[in-house]
């Protein structure tokens, strides 16, 4: 079933229509693929194979350059610990690491200088988000990467089908998916820190029409401290910071005819983490999460040219932090609650429920339309430990779009708009056009062009929320939310070339500029520290290039480079906080196969990040590092594989994130701790 699914992608392009939920989208979702499974009576005159378009996969547009990441690209570089694990090497991005554990926990996946907030993630094809985090982003950390087949990351604004708030670009999270055959794989994995973790997948049809997919992990470690008073990032002489996660995912297909199928989808994830910093070594879990995420829907032909698509999805999250052993743990400030609250202790709550439906015609094999409706209702609250909610809002969006698609000769246009009503901003348009070009006679070469635009509301905890920040020797420091916030927008122009040359060569360069509006921005130097819309136009301007060869000169060796270039500024004179001024990466893989049973790889990177500014321009530069990590693997009889990773080979440290200056002429903010040398076994079994 999935090889079919997979070689209908692209086919067809399609429309969405959605619904206000007035119950939890779970309901309706598991209870509709029930229904389906028991309306097929005679399933014997129905075909296994599903002819519907997996539409929410079509990412592929020469319009719209995407860069994948394969479960194969993962295995070379060592395995995988987190989704965010996934996202370290692509072109482009910097990771920040805040949340210590044994792989840096919460960190912050930003794109060409734009925080993670700013790219949208789309889980199976479905927007996804979390109302109860600072900015309304998810958290990629907490997520079962065992589940994961494939990571598409597309560039730049796309408004239409993916939402208003895909600024920096969209995140498409393809999940495992029912298989023909029965297919069951088994990793285990040990390292530095007391790593231990065990992960499963398993997928094939239960019968001729239905099948499922299924994974699932538990991975424990004794982590290393998430912040430090070192000025140069090193945790080593802290405690400890202890991580535990447990996630589990399954997924079910079912063709109830040739025009109709129906899926249902469950998601489960648990993690605790210590984040006393550095207060006494105890078993305090600072963070713990809880995710639980519904999905179901279908899609289907009306008729030979137009098809359809519909979803429903609820997210639920539930997170407690106890800072009650950090520096945190100061007395109660009126300003954040009564005295008999305990600030250090708080829950945080949010759930999603989402909607739409989608219709889709193709007139020609080269002409494509699809557009819609969809819907979306975010509840957000938070309180202290025992007691009642110290608020709790909600917000409604209703979005409508429209994108079309024409594939000429040798010309490929896209053109998208979207309007999204906020119910407490009103009504904000959005919009998108691209194109790309290849000269006649000349197939290695390609131009893109891209205009683009978009907006982010403000999250409920940017307007509402409140919480401690810390004592750093001068009383107590608060955040309170800034309920006067509007919208900020961005523009965002694209210039881009890509060739490919002999020998396995391909190149690429894109010129990228961003223009905000109303730029959300955190103000620390007011009393309480809270969120500002800029009067001033922000921008970021700069390059990114990638270079691929596979098999250099006919040898068995790969390399992958990429080189991004940023200058950005907030319009008072200042750059952009966290803004590196350039990142580089580069990736080169040896494989080698002694004989027709064993296949065996070396593979090394490195990357390296220029220096940027922290939130105090003054007093928060940050240096820039270099990070090099080696990995090397064995596969015998396409069945098992051995590898061998080593994380910051050199035990490098460095800061990123102290908003103070780390040459020690001031009083330093507790750092967020740089990831230390880590070591890792991982041995895998296909079967």
């Amino acid at each position: 079933m999935g090889n079919v699914i997979a070689a209908s992608m692209g086919q067809r392009r399609v429309l969405e229509i959605s619904m206000t939920l007035r119950r939890p989208a779970c309901i309706l979702s598991m209870t509709l693929l029930c229904v389906a499974l028991e309306a097929v009576e005679d399933s014997s005159a129905l075909t296994a194979h599903p002819t519907v378009p997996a539409w929410t996969e079509d990412t592929t547009a020469a319009a719209a350059p995407t860069y994948s990441i394969r479960e194969q690209d993962i295995t070379t570089r060592g395995g995988v610990r987190s989704l965010i694990d996934w996202l370290r090497e692509v072109p482009g991005t910097q990771v920040i690491n805040v949340g210590g554990g044994f792989d840096g926990g919460n960190g912050d996946v930003r794109r060409r200088g734009m925080a993670g907030a700013y790219t949208q993630i789309v889980l199976d094809g479905i927007p996804v988000n979390d109302p109860s985090s600072i900015m309304g982003d998810m958290n990629l950390s907490v997520f079962n990467p065992s589940g994961v087949e494939r990571i598409d990351m597309q560039h730049g604004p796309s408004s239409g089908a993916n939402g208003s708030r895909s600024m920096a670009g969209t995140m498409h999270i393809r999940t495992l998916r029912p298989s023909d055959n029965h297919h069951e794989s088994v990793t285990f994995g040990m390292g530095s820190n007391r790593l231990l973790r065990c992960a499963l997948q398993a997928s094939g049809p239960i019968d001729d029409l239905t099948g499922y997919a299924v994974s699932g992990e538990v991975l424990g470690s004794s982590g290393f401290s998430a912040q430090t008073a070192e000025l140069n990032a090193d945790p080593s002489p802290h405690e400890n910071d202890a991580v535990r996660r447990v996630s589990a995912g399954l997924r079910l297909e079912r063709q109830v005819s040739r025009e109709l199928e129906l899926y249902g989808a469950i998601t489960a994830i648990h993690e605790e983490q210590q984040l006393d910093e550095i207060g006494p070594d105890d078993s305090v879990p600072g963070r713990n999460v809880r995710l639980l995420r519904l999905a179901g829907g279908g899609s289907a032909w009306i008729n030979a040219m137009t098809s359809a698509q519909f979803d429903l999805a609820f997210t639920d999250i539930w997170q407690r932090v106890d800072t009650s052993n950090g520096p945190l743990a100061i007395t109660p400030s009126p300003m954040v609650g009564p005295s008999t609250y305990d600030p250090t202790v708080r829950e945080f709550h949010g759930s999603e429920r989402y909607a739409r439906l989608i219709l889709a015609t193709e007139y020609t094999p080269d002409v494509r339309l699809r557009g819609g409706l969809d819907a979306r209702y975010d509840l957000a609250g938070q309180g202290y430990q025992g007691h009642l909610p110290e608020w709790e809002e909600h917000e409604r969006i209703f979005g409508a779009f429209i994108e079309g698609r024409c594939i000429m000769r040798n010309l490929d246009v896209e053109a998208s708009g979207r309007v999204d009503h906020h119910d407490g901003f009103g009504s904000l348009a959005t919009g998108r056009i691209a194109a790309a070009w290849t000269p006649a006679n000349e197939d290695w070469l390609t131009l893109r062009a891209a205009l683009s635009s978009g907006f982010r509301a403000p999250s409920l905890y940017e307007r509402l929320g409140s919480h401690l920040v810390g004592d750093f020797g001068f009383g107590p420091v608060t955040y309170v939310g800034n309920p006067d916030l509007q919208p900020e927008h961005v523009t965002n122009v694209e210039i881009g070339v890509a060739a490919s040359c002999d020998h396995g060569i391909e190149l690429s360069a894109t010129a990228f500029r961003w223009v905000f509006t109303d730029k959300i921005d955190y103000n620390y130097y007011s009393s309480p520290y809270t969120y500002n819309n800029l009067k001033s136009q922000a921008n970021v301007i700069g390059v990114e290039s990638q270079l691929s060869a596979k098999h250099i000169r006919g040898s068995s060796i790969d390399c992958a480079a990429s080189f991004t270039a940023m200058k950005s500024a907030d319009g008072l004179g200042n750059s952009l906080a966290f803004v590196p001024g350039h990142l580089f990466g580069l990736r080169v893989t040896a494989h080698q196969e002694p004989n027709s049973l064993i296949q065996t790889w070396l593979s090394l990177g490195v990357n390296h990040t220029g220096f940027y500014y922290g939130l105090d321009q003054e007093k928060g530069y940050l240096p820039s590092y270099t990070i090099v990590q080696a990995s090397a693997g064995m596969t015998i009889d396409d069945t098992w594989d051995v590898i061998v990773r080593i994380d910051n080979v050199f035990n490098k440290h460095y800061g990123q994130t102290a908003p103070f200056d780390l040459s020690g002429d001031t009083i330093p903010d507790h750092i967020n701790s740089s990831q230390p040398r880590t070591y890792e076994l991982t041995l895998r079994g296909r079967f």
